[in-house]
């Protein structure tokens, strides 16, 4: 799983009494990546007629990814003609993340998503509710880590001895949300799961 978010917001020239300046000016960026720690033992299923399926050997529900979340970038606060702090600086660095995620199979299409609902503020502590809002400059769903994601996934593959499904999706902020005159805010997820079969074992 890859994930990138880059957002950039100037502040509203006339916030405050229609003359003096007011909001966020500054930029940051996230690269969110994780995968699976080692290979996990499943079952593909596929009948003609009926969307395939995966399900682990073992009967576990999910997937556990790992990896890091990397921030990055600089933020002034503006309120009229003074300059408090932006509290941007608890949400920079380097940070080990994890989920797990979970499978579903409809219509020729797959969803990845997450299954424990990890939060941004459980992991990455000293960004919370009194520093600057990383989550909604990165589109998060609330503070949600990992975000659904959609991809093809036609029965055919299923067939093959090896083959990748992915899943992307593409999501914005509204700058406005952080007094910004002008601004973007844009975060794409790409997911890709593998699929190798493996040779039955023999019994003796």
């Amino acid at each position: 799983m890859q994930m990138q978010s880059d957002f950039s917001f100037q502040n509203d020239p006339a916030g405050c009494n229609g003359r003096l300046p007011e909001g966020y000016d500054g930029k940051g960026q996230e690269i969110m990546q994780m995968s699976s720690p080692k290979p996990v033992l499943v079952q593909t299923i596929y009948q003609k007629g009926i969307d395939p399926g995966v399900m682990r050997k073992d009967l576990k529900p999910g997937y556990p990814i790992a990896g890091t979340s990397k921030r990055t970038g600089g933020m002034t606060f503006v309120v009229c003609e003074s300059n408090p702090p932006s509290n941007i600086e608890p949400c920079l660095g380097q940070f080990p993340v994890h989920d797990e995620m979970e499978l579903r199979f409809f219509g020729g299409r797959f969803q990845i998503s997450t299954r424990t609902i990890q939060m941004t503020h459980g992991l990455i502590g000293g960004c919370g509710n009194e520093s600057f809002d990383w989550d909604g400059a990165t589109a998060r769903t609330g503070a949600v880590l990992t975000h659904v994601a959609e991809g093809p996934a036609p029965a055919k593959k299923f067939k093959t001895g090896s083959f990748s499904l992915r899943a992307h999706d593409v999501e914005h902020c509204v700058p406005t949300d952080f007094g910004a005159a002008s601004g973007s805010c844009t975060t794409t997820w790409d997911y890709k799961v593998n699929f190798r079969r493996v040779a039955k074992r023999k019994h003796h």
